[in-house]
């Protein structure tokens, strides 16, 4: 079966240019094989150490002994960049949830009547968002000390 090229374009300065690495790891991670994927990167003011292209071909031929080459080819800046894609996934992740978090809270407080929100503890109001919100906090310090250990048992086998 023969698929027509994805086109992605992307538009990014240097403050987005993190971001733009977690895109383009998701891409690499995530995207079919059968299909080829064509990315256009309309930039400013991004340095032109950060130009180069992070995504290659693979020939689906290649795709296994590829994969094993890079895991041997990994340098400490190599891994350093794998790691912060995923630093900043995370965080955008987490980011979201803190945004529902608000958007709950404002939509649950918007929904009460005049009488319930002049009689409402704004304190116990609040705890319940605050509550879940420090739930998620531990959650993460615990994903980025797993990725943490993680990054450093690579760093050390290479």
């Amino acid at each position: 079966m023969s698929f027509e090229p994805v086109n992605l374009f992307f538009a990014c300065d240097t403050r987005y240019l993190p971001l733009f690495g977690v895109a383009l790891t998701s891409l690499k991670n995530n995207r079919n094989p059968q299909r080829r994927y064509r990315v256009y990167v309309l930039h400013t003011d991004v340095p032109e150490e950060n130009q180069t292209p992070e995504v290659k071909e693979e020939n689906n031929s290649d795709k296994a002994d590829s994969k094993d080459k890079t895991k041997e080819k990994n340098t400490g800046s190599d891994i350093i960049k794998k790691y912060t894609a995923k630093f900043y996934s995370l965080k955008a992740y987490y980011l979201g949830q803190l945004g529902s978090i608000e958007s709950q809270a404002k939509s649950d407080y918007s929904a009460l009547t005049k009488e319930q929100k002049k009689s409402l503890s704004k304190t116990a109001f609040a705890s319940k968002y605050i509550n879940y919100a420090l739930s998620l906090e531990s959650e993460c310090d615990s994903q980025v000390e797993s990725l943490l250990a993680e990054m450093k048992r690579e760093q050390t086998l290479r």
